[in-house]
């Protein structure tokens, strides 16, 4: 019998157990089994001191109570793994393990959070940013959903362009566009290019009394490295320190959407991870199910959420009451009373943005019915690049992976570190940095969306299909933080941003050999993730065939090992190098400059760089 092991954050409740034949969902609580003989363990719960022997069936069965379901629930599920006959065995085990207190109820599971009677105090959403990067299009349809009054109805003061176009044709459109808009708003608008982001780093590190140029990469990054939104955010995070502030990408706007869920759900719900769902909407005009969504101001709705803690939901002392949905008990035991909402997220209409359509593939069949309508409108649908990417509901989650697609909002009220200046899945990292600087943070879905459209429309192509999986920085130090964070104990941010800094200089001086091995494993870990999914899709029901030939030509994608040539990993060995010696040696920098910024405050810190 292998070892169970679960982490439990937090003391539950002693509530006397419910009768037997109660329907209140129950889950195992977190625990340990210790195989003793071949029949019997010794199981311990969680920051228990005492154990008890249980017979090693009884320890499957409180192993497959993984989610929460009533006692009858979970033996019909126990008979759908092990047959029928075991139903009477499964009930007298479960009813067992409920007395001996191995399994709980959802409010004895809660119970500890019962302790947070008021909400806390938040610091004032007062700030959106806007990333943009030289295109004036796209930012004045953001714009003018920005200055119709529900920002500042939402009590937005200022809005602050950070722009990252080296063009000053361009850039002086950008400031016509802003200067219009800013006749039309009470909001104060402002525009940062790239050289108040030098004065922002010499203005911090001269009051800070630290080296500039080691937090000049993660403002300015590399300037042979393409995209540079990370960049953007990292000026957000320092002119922010200390606050909550919205991100917005220049070309999203703030035009809600509804899709065909209820719009106003009367419960957020508690689950282990979120759970989007696509579909492909016509571009242009609204249709059923789609509508737009005119008395919701989204901003509004971010500011609601963002910062609350989960004892401030858990007591009913959030803007709706909280319900459990599905979490596992490892959900459970990451979760901490004073664990806050650091970051609220929404749905995509349009340009989901992502490179590749290959998600869609893992989605389940019933999402694709526009697909199975025959080769022209899954050709059509799927070349236009446009759909719609929703939670289901208000979502709460602990394991989450952050998109800043459209509108973010981000908790800055304690340390945040910064993620990576240049490439793809700097937002992913983000929130991997606070989950694992900030152990039982949270992370909000919306079930709506908001409008994304490019100033240049974007199309998937045939090739973009079989592309295979490769390097994405940001993706692969998210995984080097997932695993540090397994073995750290501390919840001091000093000590655990000091771990973080160890690993990155130990990668920055490992032997190619030891990272080229590690990239491998990534990459086709990743792909066989994708693979193992796309194989459920098709076990759902067969496929047209003009389906299962791009199905075949994912699968054969995720599956190839012969694109990793020497050449390619010898150059991601260099960019992860380079990344993981210049990241530890700014994180001190970077530290020293957010605690100045924080004690600046935000607005004296922008009219400084402004008016510099």
């Amino acid at each position: 019998m292998s070892e169970q092991s679960f982490s439990f954050s937090f003391s539950v409740s002693s509530a006397p157990p419910a009768a037997a034949g109660s329907n209140q969902r129950m889950v195992a609580r977190p625990f340990d089994a210790f195989p003793i003989s071949p029949s019997e363990a010794v199981v311990r719960l969680a920051h228990g001191e005492a154990m008890q022997r249980l017979a090693n069936v009884d320890v499957m069965v409180l192993q497959q109570c993984d989610r929460p379901r009533s006692l009858s629930g979970h033996a019909d599920e126990l008979c759908r793994r092990h047959g029928a006959a075991f139903r009477a065995r499964a009930l007298d085990s479960l009813q067992n393990l409920r007395k001996q207190g191995f399994l709980a109820s959802e409010p004895e599971l809660f119970g500890e959070f019962d302790r947070i009677r008021e909400p806390g105090v938040r610091p004032g959403l007062e700030t959106l940013y806007i990333r943009s990067s030289g295109r004036p299009n796209a930012l004045a349809r953001g714009l003018d959903s920005i200055v119709d009054g529900r920002c500042e109805d939402a009590g937005i003061l200022r809005c602050i362009i950070i722009d990252d176009t080296p063009d000053s044709t361009v850039q002086r459109q950008i400031d016509e566009l802003i200067s219009d808009a800013d006749k039309r708003t009470g909001i104060r608008l402002l525009h940062l290019d790239a050289g108040h982001r030098r004065r922002l780093v010499d203005v911090l590190s001269a009051r800070a009394d630290i080296d500039g140029r080691k937090l000049r990469w993660f403002m300015h990054g590399h300037d042979d490295q393409g995209l540079r939104y990370g960049c953007g955010i990292n000026a957000a995070l320092l002119m922010s320190a200390g606050r909550r502030f919205g991100l917005l990408d220049d070309d999203a706007s703030l035009q809600a959407v509804f899709g065909g869920h209820d719009p106003d759900p009367t419960h957020v719900r508690i689950c282990s991870s979120n759970d989007y769902g696509a579909a492909f909407p016509q571009p242009g005009s609204l249709r059923t199910p789609f509508r737009d969504a005119a008395g919701l101001d989204p901003v509004r709705a971010h500011e609601s959420w963002l910062g609350r803690t989960a004892g401030e939901i858990l007591s009913d002392l959030g803007p709706k009451p909280a319900r459990i949905g599905d979490p596992t008990p490892t959900t459970v035991a990451e979760m901490r009373a004073e664990g806050r909402i650091r970051f609220t997220v929404n749905g995509v209409f349009g340009d989901p943005g992502t490179h590749s359509p290959r998600w869609l593939f893992c989605r389940p069949l019933r999402e694709l019915s526009e697909w199975m309508q025959g080769e022209a409108r899954y050709r059509a649908a799927l070349e236009r690049r446009w759909t719609a990417r929703c939670e289901p509901d208000l979502r709460v989650v602990t394991d989450y992976s952050l998109m800043t697609t459209t509108l973010t909002g981000i908790d800055n009220s304690t340390l945040m570190l910064p993620t990576l200046p240049n490439g793809a899945g700097e937002d992913s990292l983000l929130g991997e940095l606070v989950r694992f600087m900030d152990p039982g943070s949270l992370q909000l879905g919306m079930p709506w969306m908001l409008r994304h459209q490019p100033e240049r429309p974007r199309h998937w192509s045939a090739e973009d299909i079989a592309r295979p999986p490769g390097l994405n920085a940001g993706l692969f130090f998210r995984h080097v933080l997932d695993n540090l964070a397994r073995t750290a104990r501390s919840s001091s941010h000093p000590v655990r941003a000091g771990l973080l800094k160890q690993t990155l200089i130990d990668m920055a001086h490992a032997d190619d050999r030891a990272l080229r091995d590690e990239l491998v494993r990534q990459i086709m870990s990743a792909r066989s993730g994708i693979s193992m999914q796309i194989a459920q899709v098709r076990s759902e029901a067969p496929l047209p065939d003009y389906l299962e030939r791009d199905y075949n030509r994912v699968e054969k994608a995720v599956s190839e090992s012969r694109d990793l040539d020497p050449a390619l990993l010898a150059n991601a060995v260099g960019i992860v190098r380079n990344i993981a010696q210049r990241y530890a040696a700014g994180m001190d920098d970077w530290i020293s400059a957010w605690d100045i910024a924080r004690k600046t405050g935000e607005e004296e810190l922008v009219d400084q760089i402004i008016q510099s």
